[in-house]
């Protein structure tokens, strides 16, 4: 996160010189949604992070209100930055709402596609004189386009390929298109679209023959994925497709980048909504996940995990190998707020089983990750996980694919913030609010009998 103020989503994330760069959206001004502008981080280790100057500001001289998301890519030598401009503009329609509040009154305003070439390094970026790059023109007898936003762009042997979401009629659209030379642009269709719903922030990552599409869905709070090959007209064929991270989750607006291993990085934004209405002073809102690697198999499906990266942070830690619990809540010895957890568990009777963490020692404040395996759903239980009372106590609620008989978490715990990775296949992340000092504990709990087949905890050292 910035040092202070409001974050939202990754943009432009690229590997680039041995180094991965980080733009986000970013209020320099409060920590509240507006006033958009790009932040800049970057690092070497996906650990340390330096903060770097802001790389795009709103043009208000060309009538440029906000840079929304985008997307980052080098072309030749260049740097290219390509971002969705929002300002008093003719054409699309994009739709936010002012002062940062859900029930602000919405604020129509015009959207456009603008180009920014950069400096080698990076920390410069001059806007283009042609500007706009694309507009809502290139859809040609389409019905106006709305909400048209966030491109994101890869190369293929025909040359760059673009998504942008937009609204049409009824349904929630990424357009696909298609250039030579990141300046004319072919629209090619419609890649895929969902009724009655508002799609943002597409990526596209391409396996073999066939095509993984990660995209939000407002309505929803969710963050979703489609996988298949294309038809000649250009739409995709969906052969799978599920949550990415569990809807309700805070987890949203990702962005991707390849590494120099060809690792697939995928990045998001989880927010602060959950916060409700505690009442203690902040100056910063909002944060990024931890970078997930992910993968495709053709027998599992999506394969995701945390960056390997991240255990370098790994302290003191304790371990216990093949033990029983059962109807009961087992005292780990663990104690942080800062924790890196791993356990596999293989249940021998029903019932529910999991971790608690950040939990009292009276069990009255802590938050729990739970299996159903007869459901094959994780949740991660926020009832009590603010002794406040004015934090969001929903369920964020994920499901899992394999059959194997041992589930196996992996959980990263960071003060307020908690992401959980599933056999390796499946994610979800929360915000939690603890108030008391002393909720610190790590324990295991089932319902019925369960064997612990490993367990593993390591107290995180801080980055700084």
């Amino acid at each position: 996160m910035p040092r202070k103020n409001w974050m939202n989503d990754p943009n432009g994330t690229i590997y680039y010189k041995g180094e991965h760069h980080l733009f986000y959206q970013y209020n320099p001004n409060a920590a509240y949604w507006d006033d958009m502008h790009w932040g800049h981080a970057k690092s070497r280790d996906l650990v340390h992070w330096e903060e770097l100057p802001i790389a795009l500001a709103p043009s208000p001289e060309l009538g440029e209100r906000h840079c929304f998301s985008g997307c980052c890519v080098i072309d030749g030598e260049r740097p290219v930055i390509y971002y969705t401009s929002v300002g008093e503009f003719e054409g699309s329609k994009t739709m936010v709402r002012s002062g940062g509040s859900p029930d602000a009154e919405p604020v129509r305003m015009g959207a456009q596609q603008w180009m920014a070439v950069g400096s080698d390094d990076l920390l410069t970026w001059s806007k283009i004189e042609g500007n706009p790059a694309l507009s809502t023109a290139i859809h040609g007898g389409h019905d106006v386009v709305d909400d048209w936003r966030d491109p994101f762009i890869w190369k293929e042997q025909d040359g760059w390929h673009m998504v942008l979401a937009g609204t049409h009629k009824h349904e929630g659209c990424i357009w696909l298109y298609r250039s030579a030379d990141l300046s004319d642009w072919q629209l090619l269709g419609k890649l895929y679209a969902e009724d009655h719903v508002i799609l943002e922030c597409p990526n596209v990552v391409k396996f073999g023959d066939k095509y993984l599409l990660i995209y939000s869905v407002i309505e929803e709070r969710a963050v979703k994925f489609c996988y298949g090959p294309l038809s000649p007209d250009k739409r995709l064929i969906v052969e799978r497709q599920g949550y990415l991270d569990g809807p309700n989750s805070g987890y949203y607006a990702t962005n991707i980048s390849i590494d120099g291993d060809g690792r697939v990085l995928l990045w998001g934004w989880i927010n602060d909504a959950a916060r409700g209405g505690l009442d203690v002073p902040f100056d910063w809102s909002g944060i990024q996940s931890v970078p997930r690697v992910i993968g495709w198999s053709e027998e599992r499906g999506l394969k995701i995990e945390p960056a390997k990266e991240l255990e370098t942070l790994r302290g003191r830690s304790a371990v216990k190998q093949s033990f029983s619990i059962g109807g009961e809540t087992v005292d780990t010895g663990i104690e942080g707020t800062a924790l890196d957890v791993e356990v596999a568990f293989r249940p021998t009777a029903g019932g529910t089983f999991g971790v608690k963490f950040l939990r009292s020692p009276d069990g009255l404040e802590e938050t729990a990750v739970e299996v159903d395996p007869a459901n094959k759903r994780v949740r991660i239980v926020r009832e009590r996980s603010s002794a406040s009372g004015r934090t969001d106590a929903s369920d964020v609620v994920q499901t899992y694919r394999s059959d194997e008989p041992t589930v196996s978490l992996r959980l990263l715990i960071d003060q307020s913030a908690v992401e959980v990775f599933v056999n390796g296949e499946s994610c979800l992340a929360a915000r939690i609010y603890p108030i008391r000092e002393d909720s610190r504990g790590l324990y295991l709990f089932a319902q019925q009998a369960v064997d612990i087949v490993r367990f593993q905890a390591w107290e995180m050292k801080p980055i700084g």
